[in-house]
C-alpha cells in the first residue's frame, strides 16, 4: 500500500490518499523529463557535467509542473585536478541509499578521481560534509537522472519549507 499526497494525484481537495501499488501508473513511479525544469535536456542541467574552475553557488529548487512537484539540487563536485563538476539531483525520500549516479555523472566522477572502492568493490565518494557517502547507479525507471537519496538528505538536515527546500549542515560544494 503506498500513500500519496492527493493533490499530486489529481484530486482537488488536498490532504492524503491511500492508494494499493495496484492503482498506481508506472507513469507515476518512472522520473520523467517534466519532473525538471524547461531548459533541462536528459534530466540534466545544460551546464552539468561541465568542468568549471569555481564552485557553482548550491541551488535548492522546489520545481512545480501539473503532476510534478519535485526538490532539486544543483551542487558541484570537487575534483582531484582543482577544478569542479556541477551536477542536478532529484531529493527523493523513497529511495534509501546516499547517491544514485547516472552513468555519465559516474564515468566524470572517477575520471576525477572522486569515486573510490573499498576492500570489497562497494563504491563510495569520500569527504561528503566530512563522510563517506555510498554511489548506486540510478535505477533504470529513474535513468538518465541523479538521486540524492534519504539517507544523504538526513545526514545533510533537509529543511522543507513552505517554498521550497534548503540544508542545515553548512556546505557549498561537495
Amino acid at each position: 500500500m503506498s500513500t500519496f499526497n492527493e493533490t499530486s494525484a489529481g484530486a482537488e481537495s488536498g490532504g492524503l490518499l491511500v492508494m494499493e501499488e495496484s492503482q498506481v501508473s508506472q507513469g507515476d513511479l518512472v522520473l520523467q523529463d517534466a519532473d525538471f525544469p524547461d531548459g533541462y535536456v536528459h534530466m540534466a542541467h545544460p551546464d552539468d557535467y561541465k568542468p568549471i574552475e569555481s564552485p557553482l553557488p548550491k541551488t535548492c529548487l522546489l520545481h512545480q509542473k501539473i503532476g510534478h512537484w519535485r526538490l532539486i539540487l544543483r551542487i558541484s563536485f570537487l575534483l582531484a585536478n582543482g577544478k569542479y563538476l556541477p551536477i542536478s539531483f532529484i531529493c527523493d525520500t523513497g529511495v534509501p541509499y546516499d547517491f544514485y549516479f547516472s552513468e555519465l555523472a559516474v564515468e566524470k566522477l572517477t575520471a576525477g578521481g572522486r569515486v573510490k572502492e573499498d576492500d570489497i568493490g562497494n563504491a563510495y565518494l569520500d569527504n561528503i560534509v566530512g563522510r563517506k557517502a555510498a554511489v548506486r547507479e540510478t535505477p533504470y525507471t529513474h535513468k538518465p537522472g541523479n538521486i540524492l537519496g534519504l539517507r544523504m538528505m538526513l545526514k545533510l538536515g533537509c529543511k522543507l519549507t513552505e517554498s521550497g527546500f534548503e540544508f542545515t549542515e553548512s556546505f557549498e560544494y561537495f
